[in-house]
C-alpha cells in the first residue's frame, strides 16, 4: 500500500529499543513517517506475510518498497543521501563508528535488558504502559512474561548481575 503522500510508515512500538534507534534517526534527518503500532491490521495482513517474521522496525517507503531493521533503515536512507549523515567520512570513523553502534546494540543488550527486567517491580507501572500503548491492554502482560523470560539467555541471572553492573559503571 503505497502512501499517497510522501510519508514513511514506521511500525514499531514506543518501548522497542530497535525501533527507538529508527525513529530517532528519522527525526534527526526531517523525514516524513507516521509510527504505527504492531496491532494494526495492516501489520498483520500486509506486512508480516513480506517480512515473514514478527520483527520491528519495519518501514515502509511511500513507493510500497519495505525495509526492515533499524541498521537496514538508516542505510536505507545513507544511500540516498541525507542532510547528516550516520557515518563518518573517514574510513577509520566509519569502521569505528560501527564497531560502536554494533557494542551499542548487541554486547550492550544484555545491560539493557537487566536494567529493563530485573528491577521489574520498581517499574512495573512504566513498562505496562509503555507495552499496551504498543501491543494492547490485553497482551502487554503476556509481551512483558516472555520479554523478561529472554534474561536467561542473554546470561542474565544472580551470578552475572554483580558483573553487568560493574561492566556498566566503567563504561
Amino acid at each position: 500500500m503505497a502512501s499517497q503522500d510522501n510519508t514513511h510508515r514506521l511500525y514499531g512500538v514506543p518501548h522497542s529499543l530497535y525501533t527507538g534507534i529508527a525513529r530517532c534517526y528519522l527525526r534527526t534527518q526531517g523525514i516524513t513517517y507516521t509510527e504505527i503500532p504492531t496491532t494494526d491490521a495492516d501489520f498483520h495482513t500486509r506486512i508480516l506475510p513480506i517480512i515473514q517474521r514478527s520483527i520491528i522496525p519495519v518501514l515502509e517507503t511511500p513507493q510500497g518498497d519495505i525495509v526492515q531493521d533499524s541498521l537496514d533503515i538508516i542505510d536505507h536512507f545513507e544511500q540516498q543521501g541525507v542532510q547528516y549523515s550516520a557515518y563518518p567520512d573517514g574510513l577509520l570513523q566509519r569502521v569505528l563508528s560501527v564497531i560502536i553502534a554494533y557494542y551499542g546494540t548487541q554486547a550492550m543488550l544484555p545491560h539493557a535488558m537487566h536494567y529493563r527486567w530485573s528491577y521489574r517491580e520498581a517499574q512495573e507501572g512504566f513498562l505496562h504502559d509503555q507495552f499496551a500503548a504498543g501491543a494492547g491492554e490485553a497482551m502487554a502482560d503476556k509481551i512483558m512474561s516472555r520479554m523478561n523470560a529472554y534474561l536467561p539467555q542473554l546470561g542474565v541471572d544472580a551470578h552475572t548481575v554483580p558483573e553487568i553492573e560493574a561492566s556498566y559503571l566503567q563504561l
